[in-house]
């Protein structure tokens, strides 16, 4: 009986490993789908010092650093502290996250605000008839 038992867990034990990895098998056009939305964010980011980025790869190891050089299937990631570089492919990417500091938002802002400093600056000699 416990012979019979224990070769029955076994064999129900392979079945569900079998069975679990062929269908957590990773599916090529999803797989696809997400390298190219990964480019995609990436590209928008841009390149250089003032593109900061966190990636998570697959294999579940962290990049964190700046933006270098943005290609076709890969994008390299400079570490802030040792300027050491790290080419990543779009696939291997699980999970990245980034910030621009010199967007397009961020000039604009800096440009509003130099125009309202100039403008009330104009309102005060006006007004004291300097």
């Amino acid at each position: 009986m416990n012979k019979k038992f224990v070769s029955l867990m076994l064999v129900g034990l392979l079945l569900n490993l079998f069975l679990y990895s062929t269908t957590r098998a990773n599916n090529p056009e999803k797989e696809a789908k997400y390298a190219r939305k990964v480019k995609s964010e990436i590209m928008r980011l841009g390149s250089g010092p003032q593109t900061d980025i966190k990636v998570r790869l697959r294999d579940n190891s962290k990049i964190s650093g700046y933006l270098g050089e943005v290609g076709e299937n890969n994008f390299t990631v400079v570490d802030k502290q040792t300027a050491k570089t790290t080419s990543v492919e779009y696939s291997k990417v699980k999970k990245a996250s980034g910030k621009n500091h010199l967007s397009g938002q961020t000039i604009l802002v800096g440009i509003g605000i130099v125009l309202f400093i100039l403008m009330i600056v104009s309102i005060a000699v006006s007004d004291t008839g300097i």
